[in-house]
Order: C-alpha cells, then structure tokens, then sequence
C-alpha cells in the first residue's frame, strides 16, 4: 500500500524520512516489530521513502500467507494509527535517531560512497545543505512533530492498496 509524495526539497521530507523508519524503515521498526516477531505472518515487512527528481512514493510491502492478508493490514493500519495518536517515546526516537545517523556515517565511509551522495545531490539539484538538513532533522525532529506528520501522511484513505495471490 502506498501513496505518491514529493521530492527531497520539500519540507516535510525530511520528517517523513524520520517517521517512515520507525514505522518500517529498519530492521527494529514497529511493522518488522509487530508483524514479523510478534505475529509471525511474514519473514520481511518493511515501508520506505522514495524520492525522485519532481516526485516521490511512500510505499509498505511485504508478502504473506494469503489467509493472512486480512489480518496483516489489519495489524498494518493498527501501527500506523498508534503512530496519529501517541507520541513516539523518547526512548524509541534516540535509538532510531542513532541507527540513522550511523546510517548516514556509513553512507560517507571513502570516497566512492561520499561521491555517491554528492552525485546524488547534483542530479536532484539540490546543496550541499539538504543534506545537513536532514542531519539536522534526525538530531532535532520531536515526537510531536512526528505525531503531526504522522496524523499527515499516515492517513489509510489517501493510500493505493493492492493485494495479490
């Protein structure tokens, strides 16, 4: 399920970048948490954050049993709700916050991976700040500012749902 977003200039990117991780975006995220560990319907569940020259997509995907589809977009949309109407714990932010930031060091480990950001950031036509940008977003992003963006984008009405099997 998914929905199209925008490009890496526009200002809530870097929030949503922030919220689509705790939802989906790393191996201790609250889907692969819930839906995988807990649940057991799937081996990988995951959300991500794509963007493009002009556009973008926010997308969740996963494969399951398909006597389970019911019962994982159920559980799907449960998550996503939880992230409306609580606010993100200090405690979940930080480690979501580090795996990030450790993310991003990694990203700029030598010289090929330091051009592969800057070509990056020529061919979207974007500076050198962008990025900083978004360092500055993961260091300083709220719970509140991310219950906002959650009650934003994570609204199941807007979303293209397709289910196959």
């Amino acid at each position: 399920m998914g929905f199209r977003t925008f490009n890496r200039s526009h200002p809530d990117f870097n929030g949503l970048f922030v919220l689509n991780t705790i939802l989906g975006g790393y191996f201790g995220s609250r889907l692969m948490t819930n839906i995988r560990e807990k649940k057991g319907y799937t081996y990988n569940i995951y959300s991500t954050l794509d963007a493009y020259l002009y556009d973008g997509c926010f997308y969740i995907a996963t494969e399951v049993n398909p006597g389970k589809a019911g019962a994982t977009m159920k559980e799907i949309l449960s998550e996503m709700k939880k992230l409306r109407e609580t606010p993100v714990s200090d405690d979940e932010l930080a480690m979501v916050r580090n795996y990030l930031l450790g993310m991003l060091l990694n990203g700029l480990d030598g010289p090929l991976n330091t051009s592969d950001v800057v070509r990056g950031l020529i061919v979207e036509g974007l500076s050198r700040d962008t990025f900083d940008g978004l360092v500055n977003t993961i260091r300083n992003i709220t719970p509140i500012q991310l219950q906002g963006l959650a009650d934003r984008y994570l609204r199941p009405e807007a979303y293209w749902t397709v289910i196959a099997g």
